[in-house]
């Protein structure tokens, strides 16, 4: 008999783990507490070990429009004249048998809803939209629901992101996340626009298909930029260390307000024209991220119910790995649950 099991959380990793779990042979419902749950922000990395575990689930990366690393350049961008600091060529597929890759966070959430709730092999995944869910029983392997409704399943997975708070009903106790030192100011200009100027195509010394890292004169503010939804669009990322302490609970994750102004601020240790690239950018889909931190739990599962991706483990945005690691577990559940039919 297959296994009944609850997600609780329609992004990126509960998508995976719903389509892992469905290829299983399992009867899955994903619950979120959005009506009409869709992805939103910007690019995402997808190193080898995620895409490994995508492309075995299915995944087609063309679908997806994900664009190809073909390495990365570190440039010091301080004057007009870049100097290349380093390049390091992209060989993901010959060393570790899978490609790195980038997806805009959308394209990439469509194609695995799609996977998980389309025709295929197993049960089409149950969404539930609208659904709150405000307490756990590890050992009953149920949920409570704001409406006071309970549901019960074989499994439970929360993968509810890094505020989550489920983890509680695992170790017993309530580890809020904090507001780590790290910041950045997310924002995505068409490649076209950049190569129609002769000026913002000296801010690509190695073509839009390459990615690279820009550094200033501030030692804590770094701009990366790598193309995506195939490379018509340079996705960018301004990253800045603050030296002031995080407070004890985070504030808001995501702000766009006033968000431009940080990015001029930040970049005034760049070249002017790298400057430029941030007047292209539509003001009102540029954000602030917040990067949120929490102290390592002991334990990621108990009884009936497991934590996947940020809500066991809040990671740094480094390579994507928040969705890599989110990824990783998903495709691991459900190689692990593959054979398992015993509901005890």
């Amino acid at each position: 008999m297959p296994l009944t099991i609850l997600i609780v959380g329609a992004g990126i990793g509960g998508f995976t783990a719903a389509v892992a779990l469905r290829q299983a042979g399992h009867q899955v419902t994903v619950l979120e507490k959005h009506e009409n749950k869709r992805e939103v922000g910007f690019a995402v990395s997808l190193p080898p070990n995620s895409t490994r575990v995508l492309r075995s689930l299915g995944l087609d990366f063309k679908k997806v429009r994900a664009s190809k690393f073909g390495g990365i350049a570190f440039a010091k961008a301080e004057r007009s004249e870049y100097e290349i600091l380093a390049q390091l060529q992209d060989d993901a597929e010959d060393q570790y048998g899978a490609p790195s890759l980038a997806a805009h966070r959308v394209d990439l959430h469509n194609a695995l809803r799609e996977l998980a709730t389309g025709p295929g092999a197993g049960t089409p995944v149950n969404v539930l939209e609208g659904i709150t869910v405000t307490a756990y029983s590890p050992s009953a392997g149920s949920v409570t629901l704001e409406d006071g409704r309970t549901m019960t399943a074989d499994v439970i997975v929360a993968a509810d992101g890094v505020k989550s708070t489920a983890h509680k009903h695992i170790i017993g106790e309530e580890r809020p996340t904090t507001l780590s030192r790290l910041s950045n100011v997310r924002f995505c200009v068409p490649t076209e626009t950049m190569l129609q100027n002769p000026l913002l195509k000296k801010t690509l010394p190695n073509g839009s298909d390459y990615p690279t890292l820009y550094r200033g004169t501030d030692p804590d503010v770094m701009l990366l930029r790598y193309p995506c939804r195939d490379h018509t669009l340079q996705n960018f990322g301004c990253y800045a260390l603050t030296h002031s302490p995080s407070p004890t609970t985070a504030a808001a994750h995501w702000t766009t307000e006033p968000t431009l102004s940080i990015l001029l601020h930040r970049l005034s240790g760049f070249d002017p024209t790298i400057r430029e690239i941030a007047h292209l950018a539509d003001p009102t889909d540029m954000y602030l991220w917040k990067v949120l931190d929490r102290d390592p739990l002991p334990a990621y599962h108990r009884g009936r119910m497991i934590l996947l991706g940020d809500a066991a483990h809040a990671m740094q945005p480094t390579f994507g790995m928040g969705a890599t690691f989110a990824v990783e577990d998903a495709g691991v559940l459900g190689v692990v649950l593959r054979d398992v039919h015993d509901r005890a």
